[in-house]
């Protein structure tokens, strides 16, 4: 997933002509960055529910939606 959201954010930025400098590649580590902490966290969430007897979809489902951030 990082790599299409990456590829993604680089087609975004060369289609409009914005300039690939430093803090465009700050900003895409950034966001690289919190979406592995989400997933790790998702990951994490679902194992616990796994172990506490729920089935694995259950579990993935239920930490998928624990974690979605409502804006």
């Amino acid at each position: 997933m990082c790599r299409s959201a990456s590829f993604g954010a680089l087609l975004a930025t060369w289609m409009r002509g914005l300039e690939n400098d430093v803090y465009f590649q700050v900003g895409l580590l950034t966001v690289i960055g919190l979406s592995a902490k989400n997933a790790i966290l998702i990951v994490e969430f679902a194992n616990e529910m796994n172990q506490k007897g729920h089935s694995l979809l259950d579990a993935t489902l239920h930490a998928s939606r624990q974690r979605l951030r409502r804006y």
